[in-house]
């Protein structure tokens, strides 16, 4: 806390005063009393104070030097033999001077007389200053320690009040720390008591939502203009909030008007869901008699393609909010590839919207290319005649997937639901599939197959295998390797399956049936060409009988039509 310096401030006055002064006079024996190591500065201050005493020189007492502790008496008498010692060696040497030294001596001072009074008191004043010189140190160390004493009585006096001081501050502490210890208890308490308090209001509020939406959502249907909110972003979102409202009544059965209020909203939801269809109808209405007209005044084949599907995606996407809120509303109950998910709520009500707008836009789309599908079966008419029965067949199935392939790309961007076979009689597939309609639509190559077997009715049984193998063999149907890429798309192949295996497998199966029939069942064989003659160009079966040779042809032609799978399945009556 203080440095070693501040101790040692007092300079050494004496010891500096005892260098310089000079010790000239009668030289006296050492008393027993001085320290055996003091030198110099004691035997300089004795023969001050002895050539003072009987000299009687007025210059002041001699300046002592400080003692550090008193001698033993072992000390002293260390101290006389050295004395005798160094008076012995000293006597001789001195003999000689000590006259000169009586010369010096002031004569006005040997004439005074001399006193024992005196002399006492002379005595006395040199005994207390030699004492007070003797203890010059020692007094200084005395007042050294004084000062630090009390500069350590202060510490202390300032270390107990710090200690006092923290004390009081530990105990207001200590209460500062049980009133926060009973304000924090309070607080939880009063916090846990305001999370109760908001998860009740939101319960309440969010019940009361339920409640409220009703008034919202009936004045905004019932409005003089309601027809245009199916154009907007909000119809969407309010055809869900009415769902939820209608799930959260059926959920909760004792709250009260419970049966009142769930029936005003399915009211709700299936006018909002009318308007939809009422909307899509009248744009699709709006869109398709343009369509119509430019359809019928163009005779150039690529525009009336352009017209039919790009024009019209255009013109029929040209909307706010139309398509997205029939998006929304169809994949309510149905997935990505039209399956049906009976465990939505109110599934029924959205599935009869859905298929009911579904039957609108095949209908009115038939209605608009029906144009183009009388002049494709046309063309496939004036081919036949023109070409051959092959070659007009592969044209025209070729040409009538591509449109199948386009009224299933403009029917995902209306619905987002690409219509992908499915068994299940809830499907989209399904319910589209009774749509009757002139054109080949996704869910209906009925129109197709139709010319075609129109077609094979006149067409002999080997033209006939020829086109439907190619079908097989054109678009993968056939049995191929693993490693292989498919020639054909996805959903051409797809397509081609399900005319081959819905219609003209079993139509071509109908024909073997029949020529088998004719020409092996109930065809009449001559007794001479029951006999075995000689076999011809090196082939075993020439000589056979007619009806194996009839047989084994219409087995060639089969393999060619059906794939190797189908065939082995496949057993006929003969």
């Amino acid at each position: 806390m203080y440095e070693d310096a501040w101790y040692s401030f007092v300079p050494e006055a004496g010891k500096s005063a005892a260098k310089n002064s000079a010790s000239h006079g009668h030289k006296r024996n050492q008393s027993l009393l001085q320290q055996p190591n003091a030198t110099g500065k004691g035997q300089q201050a004795s023969q001050s104070i002895g050539t003072g005493a009987y000299l009687g020189e007025d210059n002041g007492p001699p300046e002592a030097s400080l003692l550090r502790r008193a001698a033993s008496y072992a000390d002293c008498r260390h101290a006389r033999k050295a004395g005798n010692e160094d008076g012995r060696r000293t006597k001789k040497a001195n003999r000689k001077n000590r006259n000169w030294e009586a010369l010096i001596l002031d004569t006005e001072a040997n004439k005074l007389p001399i006193s024992f009074e005196g002399v006492q008191q002379t005595s006395d004043v040199y005994s207390e200053q030699l004492l007070e010189a003797s203890q010059q140190e020692y007094l200084l160390y005395r007042d050294q320690l004084s000062l630090t004493e009390r500069h350590l009585d202060g510490l202390i006096n300032d270390a107990d009040t710090t200690l006092a001081l923290l004390s009081k501050l530990s105990k207001s502490f200590q209460s500062v720390e049980e009133q926060t210890t009973m304000f924090q208890a309070q607080c939880e308490e009063l916090l846990t008591e305001q999370k109760r308090l908001e998860k009740l209001a939101d319960e309440v509020g969010t019940d009361y939502y339920y409640y409220a939406y009703l008034d919202t959502a009936t004045r905004r249907l019932n409005a003089p203009n309601a027809g245009r909110l199916v154009d907007d972003e909000s119809f969407g979102e309010m055809v869900e909030n009415i769902d939820a409202c209608i799930a959260f009544m059926e959920d909760h059965e004792n709250y009260r008007e419970r049966d009142s209020y769930l029936a005003r909203y399915n009211a709700l939801l299936i006018k909002c869901l009318h308007l939809l269809d009422h909307g899509f109808s009248a744009r699709l209405e709006k869109v398709s008699s343009d369509i119509a007209k430019q359809l019928a005044a163009t005779k150039s084949e690529s525009t009336r393609h352009a017209l039919a599907y790009g024009r019209f995606e255009e013109v029929l996407s040209d909307s706010y909010a139309l398509l997205p809120n029939i998006h929304r509303v169809a994949r309510r109950v149905y997935d990505q590839y039209g399956r049906f998910d009976a465990e939505i709520r109110n599934s029924s009500i959205f599935s009869s919207s859905t298929l009911s707008m579904l039957r609108t836009y095949l209908t009115t789309r038939d209605r608009d290319i029906k144009t183009l599908t009388l002049h494709d079966v046309e063309e496939y008419q004036k081919e036949i005649k023109s070409l051959s029965l092959e070659t007009a067949s592969r044209n025209y199935i070729k040409q009538t997937l591509e449109r199948v392939q386009n009224e299933n790309s403009l029917f995902v961007k209306v619905f987002n639901i690409e219509p992908s076979w499915n068994m299940a009689n809830d499907s989209v597939f399904q319910s589209i599939k009774t749509v009757q309609t002139t054109m080949v639509q996704p869910g209906n190559l009925q129109p197709m197959a139709a010319q075609l077997q129109a077609a094979f009715q006149t067409a002999d049984i080997q033209s006939v295998c020829s086109v439907v193998g190619w079908i097989a063999d054109e678009y993968g149907i056939s049995e191929s390797d693993d490693d292989e890429e498919p020639i054909a798309p996805k959903q051409y192949r797809e397509y081609a399956a399900r005319l081959l295996v819905d219609h003209l497998w079993p139509f071509v199966d109908n024909i073997f049936e029949g020529e088998i029939t004719k020409t092996i069942t109930k065809g009449a064989v001559a007794d001479d060409a029951l006999k075995i003659g000689p076999v011809v160009d090196g082939i075993s079966s020439s000589n056979a009988y007619p009806l194996v040779r009839t047989a084994t042809a219409l087995l060639r032609m089969f393999d060619r039509a059906m794939p190797k799978e189908r065939s082995v399945c496949t057993h006929f009556s003969w």
